[in-house]
Protein backbone atom coordinates (compact mmCIF):
# COMPACT_ATOMS: atom_id res chain seq x y z
CA UNK A 1 0.00 0.00 0.00
CA UNK A 2 3.27 2.27 -0.55
CA UNK A 3 0.97 4.85 -3.16
CA UNK A 4 -1.02 5.24 -0.11
CA UNK A 5 0.79 5.08 2.79
CA UNK A 6 4.35 6.15 1.50
CA UNK A 7 7.76 4.67 0.13
CA UNK A 8 9.72 4.82 3.25
CA UNK A 9 9.45 2.91 6.76
CA UNK A 10 9.44 6.39 8.67
CA UNK A 11 6.81 7.51 6.02
CA UNK A 12 4.88 4.83 6.83
CA UNK A 13 5.21 4.82 10.35
CA UNK A 14 4.05 8.37 10.46
CA UNK A 15 0.82 7.83 8.22
CA UNK A 16 -0.09 4.82 10.75
CA UNK A 17 0.60 7.09 13.77
CA UNK A 18 -2.88 8.81 12.87
CA UNK A 19 -4.47 6.12 15.19
CA UNK A 20 -2.38 7.95 18.59
CA UNK A 21 -4.66 9.83 21.07
CA UNK A 22 -3.62 11.82 23.66
CA UNK A 23 -2.99 10.30 27.18
CA UNK A 24 -3.62 7.36 25.42
CA UNK A 25 -1.48 4.10 25.12
CA UNK A 26 -0.99 2.59 21.73
CA UNK A 27 1.01 -1.09 22.25
CA UNK A 28 4.13 -1.29 20.22
CA UNK A 29 5.48 -4.57 18.36
CA UNK A 30 9.11 -4.67 17.18
CA UNK A 31 10.16 -2.46 14.52
CA UNK A 32 13.11 -0.56 13.49
CA UNK A 33 14.71 2.52 14.90
CA UNK A 34 13.52 4.71 11.80
CA UNK A 35 9.73 4.09 12.38
CA UNK A 36 10.27 3.61 15.64
CA UNK A 37 11.42 7.08 15.77
CA UNK A 38 9.67 8.30 13.83
CA UNK A 39 5.85 7.06 16.02
CA UNK A 40 7.87 8.40 19.01
CA UNK A 41 8.24 11.81 17.59
CA UNK A 42 5.07 12.24 16.56
CA UNK A 43 3.46 10.91 20.40
CA UNK A 44 5.10 13.23 21.96
CA UNK A 45 3.70 15.61 19.93
CA UNK A 46 0.55 14.84 20.97
CA UNK A 47 0.85 13.47 24.17
CA UNK A 48 0.49 9.98 23.53
CA UNK A 49 1.41 7.44 26.05
CA UNK A 50 3.50 4.29 23.62
CA UNK A 51 3.89 0.65 25.78
CA UNK A 52 6.81 -1.64 23.93
CA UNK A 53 5.56 -5.25 24.43
CA UNK A 54 9.16 -5.51 22.42
CA UNK A 55 10.86 -4.69 26.16
CA UNK A 56 8.55 -5.25 28.51
CA UNK A 57 7.08 -9.32 27.87
CA UNK A 58 8.91 -11.83 27.98
CA UNK A 59 7.64 -15.46 25.55
CA UNK A 60 9.28 -18.58 27.00
CA UNK A 61 8.41 -21.86 24.62
CA UNK A 62 7.85 -24.64 26.89
CA UNK A 63 9.71 -27.78 26.77
CA UNK A 64 6.71 -29.92 27.37
CA UNK A 65 4.78 -28.50 24.49
CA UNK A 66 6.70 -27.41 22.12
CA UNK A 67 3.51 -25.52 20.64
CA UNK A 68 2.83 -23.47 23.63
CA UNK A 69 4.58 -20.41 25.57
CA UNK A 70 4.22 -18.78 28.68
CA UNK A 71 4.06 -15.22 28.44
CA UNK A 72 5.33 -12.77 31.09
CA UNK A 73 3.98 -8.96 31.08
CA UNK A 74 4.12 -6.04 33.67
CA UNK A 75 1.00 -7.33 34.68
CA UNK A 76 0.95 -10.90 35.12
CA UNK A 77 2.05 -14.48 33.83
CA UNK A 78 0.20 -16.53 30.89
CA UNK A 79 0.71 -20.03 31.00
CA UNK A 80 0.03 -22.43 28.22
CA UNK A 81 -0.73 -19.55 25.33
CA UNK A 82 -0.76 -21.61 21.84
CA UNK A 83 -0.18 -18.74 19.14
CA UNK A 84 -1.16 -18.84 15.89
CA UNK A 85 1.30 -20.87 13.22
CA UNK A 86 5.17 -19.01 12.87
CA UNK A 87 7.39 -17.82 14.82
CA UNK A 88 6.33 -14.30 13.99
CA UNK A 89 3.21 -14.87 15.62
CA UNK A 90 4.64 -15.25 18.92
CA UNK A 91 5.74 -11.18 19.06
CA UNK A 92 2.02 -10.65 17.58
CA UNK A 93 0.41 -12.52 20.83
CA UNK A 94 2.35 -10.15 23.34
CA UNK A 95 1.14 -7.04 21.59
CA UNK A 96 -1.88 -8.59 21.69
CA UNK A 97 -2.30 -9.54 25.01
CA UNK A 98 -0.65 -5.61 26.37
CA UNK A 99 -3.01 -4.02 24.27
CA UNK A 100 -6.00 -6.21 26.57
CA UNK A 101 -4.12 -5.51 29.37
CA UNK A 102 -3.81 -1.81 28.75
CA UNK A 103 -7.83 -1.63 27.57
CA UNK A 104 -8.54 -3.27 30.90
CA UNK A 105 -6.50 -0.61 32.90
CA UNK A 106 -8.08 2.05 30.81
CA UNK A 107 -11.26 1.13 32.24
CA UNK A 108 -12.87 -1.46 29.87
CA UNK A 109 -14.45 -4.68 30.75
CA UNK A 110 -11.87 -6.74 29.62
CA UNK A 111 -11.55 -10.54 31.19
CA UNK A 112 -8.01 -11.28 31.22
CA UNK A 113 -8.46 -14.12 32.95
CA UNK A 114 -10.44 -15.59 28.95
CA UNK A 115 -6.74 -15.02 27.51
CA UNK A 116 -5.74 -18.58 27.13
CA UNK A 117 -9.04 -19.71 25.95
CA UNK A 118 -9.31 -16.64 23.46
CA UNK A 119 -6.34 -17.06 21.85
CA UNK A 120 -6.21 -21.00 21.60
CA UNK A 121 -9.54 -20.43 19.52
CA UNK A 122 -8.20 -17.86 17.34
CA UNK A 123 -7.71 -18.69 13.54
CA UNK A 124 -6.21 -16.96 10.67
CA UNK A 125 -7.03 -18.39 7.49
CA UNK A 126 -4.59 -17.88 4.40
CA UNK A 127 -1.92 -17.64 7.12
CA UNK A 128 0.30 -21.00 7.40
CA UNK A 129 -2.76 -22.79 6.72
CA UNK A 130 -2.79 -26.12 6.57
CA UNK A 131 -5.02 -28.15 4.24
CA UNK A 132 -5.33 -32.03 4.54
CA UNK A 133 -4.91 -33.78 1.19
CA UNK A 134 -2.67 -35.76 -1.03
CA UNK A 135 -0.40 -33.99 -1.58
CA UNK A 136 -1.41 -31.23 1.45
CA UNK A 137 -1.45 -27.50 0.84
CA UNK A 138 0.16 -25.13 2.60
CA UNK A 139 -1.50 -21.95 2.08
CA UNK A 140 -0.03 -18.13 3.19
CA UNK A 141 -0.59 -14.42 1.73
CA UNK A 142 2.99 -13.57 2.20
CA UNK A 143 2.51 -10.41 -0.02
CA UNK A 144 5.78 -8.32 0.96
CA UNK A 145 9.54 -9.29 1.39
CA UNK A 146 8.40 -9.26 5.50
CA UNK A 147 5.90 -11.74 4.88
CA UNK A 148 8.19 -13.87 2.50
CA UNK A 149 10.68 -13.67 4.85
CA UNK A 150 8.21 -15.12 7.77
CA UNK A 151 6.89 -18.10 5.26
CA UNK A 152 10.79 -18.82 4.34
CA UNK A 153 11.90 -18.97 8.00
CA UNK A 154 8.65 -21.87 8.60
CA UNK A 155 9.82 -23.78 5.18
CA UNK A 156 13.29 -24.48 5.95
CA UNK A 157 12.14 -27.67 8.52
CA UNK A 158 9.39 -28.55 5.59
CA UNK A 159 10.22 -31.66 3.01
CA UNK A 160 10.90 -30.33 -0.13
CA UNK A 161 8.05 -28.40 -1.78
CA UNK A 162 6.23 -27.19 -4.74
CA UNK A 163 5.19 -24.06 -4.54
CA UNK A 164 2.36 -22.08 -6.31
CA UNK A 165 3.32 -18.28 -6.81
CA UNK A 166 1.11 -15.30 -7.56
CA UNK A 167 1.40 -11.65 -6.87
CA UNK A 168 -0.14 -8.11 -7.57
CA UNK A 169 1.96 -5.82 -9.74
CA UNK A 170 2.33 -3.52 -7.39
CA UNK A 171 4.10 -5.61 -4.65
CA UNK A 172 7.91 -5.95 -4.57
CA UNK A 173 7.38 -8.77 -6.28
CA UNK A 174 11.14 -9.42 -7.38
CA UNK A 175 12.26 -9.35 -3.86
CA UNK A 176 9.55 -11.95 -2.42
CA UNK A 177 10.45 -14.14 -5.18
CA UNK A 178 14.14 -13.80 -4.55
CA UNK A 179 13.39 -15.25 -0.79
CA UNK A 180 11.04 -17.91 -1.93
CA UNK A 181 11.51 -19.42 -5.32
CA UNK A 182 15.62 -21.06 -4.24
CA UNK A 183 13.87 -22.50 -1.35
CA UNK A 184 11.27 -24.82 -3.50
CA UNK A 185 11.88 -28.02 -5.34
CA UNK A 186 9.84 -26.57 -8.54
CA UNK A 187 8.12 -23.10 -8.99
CA UNK A 188 4.80 -22.80 -10.65
CA UNK A 189 3.84 -19.17 -11.12
CA UNK A 190 -0.04 -17.77 -12.10
CA UNK A 191 -2.22 -14.92 -11.94
CA UNK A 192 -4.98 -14.06 -10.19
CA UNK A 193 -8.07 -13.13 -11.81
CA UNK A 194 -7.52 -9.31 -10.41
CA UNK A 195 -7.03 -6.27 -12.41
CA UNK A 196 -3.52 -5.46 -10.30
CA UNK A 197 -2.06 -9.22 -11.02
CA UNK A 198 1.00 -9.71 -12.54
CA UNK A 199 0.98 -12.24 -15.36
CA UNK A 200 3.31 -15.08 -15.06
CA UNK A 201 5.89 -13.48 -17.45
CA UNK A 202 6.28 -10.64 -15.58
CA UNK A 203 6.81 -12.02 -12.27
CA UNK A 204 9.40 -13.88 -13.92
CA UNK A 205 11.21 -10.67 -15.65
CA UNK A 206 11.17 -9.11 -12.06
CA UNK A 207 12.85 -12.33 -9.93
CA UNK A 208 15.02 -12.46 -12.47
CA UNK A 209 17.38 -15.49 -12.62
CA UNK A 210 16.00 -17.34 -9.82
CA UNK A 211 12.74 -18.12 -11.74
CA UNK A 212 14.91 -19.70 -14.10
CA UNK A 213 13.06 -22.81 -14.51
CA UNK A 214 9.53 -22.22 -13.14
CA UNK A 215 6.59 -23.22 -14.64
CA UNK A 216 4.11 -20.15 -16.11
CA UNK A 217 0.16 -21.41 -16.31
CA UNK A 218 -1.55 -18.11 -15.97
CA UNK A 219 -4.97 -19.56 -14.73
CA UNK A 220 -4.38 -20.58 -11.26
CA UNK A 221 -6.54 -23.69 -10.84
CA UNK A 222 -4.51 -25.22 -13.27
CA UNK A 223 -1.72 -24.16 -11.97
CA UNK A 224 -2.63 -25.85 -8.44
CA UNK A 225 -3.20 -29.27 -10.51
CA UNK A 226 0.20 -29.01 -12.08
CA UNK A 227 1.81 -28.57 -8.93
CA UNK A 228 0.12 -31.47 -7.25
CA UNK A 229 1.06 -33.42 -10.05
CA UNK A 230 5.06 -32.21 -9.40
CA UNK A 231 4.49 -32.61 -5.68
CA UNK A 232 3.11 -36.31 -5.66
CA UNK A 233 0.95 -37.61 -2.78
CA UNK A 234 3.38 -37.76 -0.24
CA UNK A 235 4.74 -34.55 -1.24
CA UNK A 236 3.82 -31.04 -0.20
CA UNK A 237 2.33 -27.93 -2.20
CA UNK A 238 2.96 -24.33 -0.77
CA UNK A 239 0.91 -21.54 -2.24
CA UNK A 240 1.90 -18.02 -1.61
CA UNK A 241 2.26 -14.19 -2.61
CA UNK A 242 -0.82 -13.07 -2.52
CA UNK A 243 -3.97 -13.36 -0.48
CA UNK A 244 -6.61 -13.11 -3.34
CA UNK A 245 -4.78 -16.13 -4.76
CA UNK A 246 -5.10 -18.02 -1.55
CA UNK A 247 -8.73 -16.62 -1.46
CA UNK A 248 -8.78 -18.45 -4.93
CA UNK A 249 -7.03 -21.86 -3.53
CA UNK A 250 -9.59 -22.05 -0.33
CA UNK A 251 -12.79 -21.93 -2.85
CA UNK A 252 -11.23 -24.82 -4.83
CA UNK A 253 -10.69 -26.40 -1.52
CA UNK A 254 -14.11 -25.48 -0.45
CA UNK A 255 -15.46 -27.06 -3.60
CA UNK A 256 -13.82 -30.13 -3.73
CA UNK A 257 -15.14 -31.01 -0.35
CA UNK A 258 -18.68 -30.16 -1.70
CA UNK A 259 -17.81 -32.65 -4.43
CA UNK A 260 -18.59 -29.36 -7.09
CA UNK A 261 -17.36 -27.90 -10.02
CA UNK A 262 -14.71 -25.43 -8.90
CA UNK A 263 -14.58 -21.54 -11.25
CA UNK A 264 -11.84 -21.54 -13.12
Amino acid sequence: HEAYLGDTLAAIAREKAGVLRRARVTVLGPMGAEPRRAIAADAAEIGARLSDAASDTEVRPRADRPSQVDLVTPVGTYRRLRPLPGVHQRANLAVAVRLLEEARAAGLAVDLGAVARGVARTRWPGRLQRIAGRPPLLLDGAHNPAGARALAEELRDQPPFVLVFGAMADKDVGEMGRILFPLARQVVITQVSEARAASPDEVARRVGRAAAGARREPRVLSALAQARRLAGPRGLVVVAGSLYLVGDVLRSAAARRRGSKPRK
